[in-house]
């Protein structure tokens, strides 16, 4: 879990994460529900501001969880901004749809071939 280096789990941080993952959680479920923002953006802008707030709990010397909570949600956004894209209708769903399919091809690539800093040594 969130351990530090002395060994105790840093449940204080956590609290705090699910706080605001609550609190933004439920304006997200507000400006979707007025229809002031479009639910592909609301989440998209969500799970930024949630790994931003992640990294800089990994930064601040939390653990080291918060550095791969942070990268889930960065994806999660990434995902989010992606379908939100794809259904306003800003890029032909064709094309949208073969962009996505090249970068998660590209993503696999890269973890089958393995880290460049792996290959140098």
């Amino acid at each position: 879990m969130m351990e530090t280096s002395t060994g105790r789990f840093r449940w204080l941080s956590i609290l705090v994460f699910l706080l605001f993952a609550g609190g933004f959680s439920a304006l997200t479920v507000y400006l979707t529900t007025s229809n002031l923002l479009h639910v592909g953006l609301a989440l998209a802008v969500m799970f930024g501001i949630l790994a931003s707030i992640a990294q800089a709990l990994h930064m601040r010397g939390e653990g080291r969880l918060w550095r791969y909570v942070g990268a889930l949600l960065w994806l999660g956004a990434l995902i989010s901004l992606a379908v939100y894209v794809l259904i306003s209708g800003w890029v032909p769903l064709p094309l949208g749809l073969a962009v996505m399919i090249l970068i998660v091809a590209g993503g696999a690539f890269y973890l089958l071939m393995g880290r460049p800093r792996e290959a140098l040594r």
